[in-house]
């Protein structure tokens, strides 16, 4: 039985951050994505998930998707949770409620990105729930 994962501890974060490699189990039709901010800076700095796909034979790694950016540190405050899916069979959607959809297959081989638009200080986790 595959279990929720923690991706990204609970830290205070000042830069672009990237997971570990992350392999997906044959049989995962997609994932779900979890961004709990318990602190932003009170700034208009955002932060965005990027999820790439690795290639095998060079190592490196390839942008597939970007999810839209979160609201402005000073709009966002504390305890907001933002929830973001990868399932190639769902139907696209925009942002609604905190969560947002891209039609997509997740790779077998990938990582995720949180990209800070500056050097304020976050302080995040990033969990990760396969989806069958």
């Amino acid at each position: 039985m595959r279990t929720d994962i923690a991706l990204l501890s609970s830290e205070e974060r000042g830069a672009t951050t990237s997971t570990d490699d992350i392999t997906s189990h044959t049989s995962d039709a997609g994932a779900m994505l979890f961004l709990d901010i318990t602190k932003a800076p009170a700034t208009a700095e955002t932060l965005q998930l990027v999820v790439e796909a690795k290639d095998e034979a060079s190592g490196k790694y390839v942008p597939i998707t970007a999810f839209a950016v979160s609201k402005k540190g000073e709009e966002l405050g504390a305890g907001t949770t933002l929830a973001f899916t990868v399932y190639a069979a769902a139907a696209e959607t925009a942002a609604v409620a905190n969560h947002e959809v891209q039609a997509l297959p997740i790779p077998r081989h990938w990582r995720v990105k949180v990209t800070h638009s500056g050097a304020g200080k976050w302080t995040y986790t990033l969990g990760y729930q396969p989806l069958a």
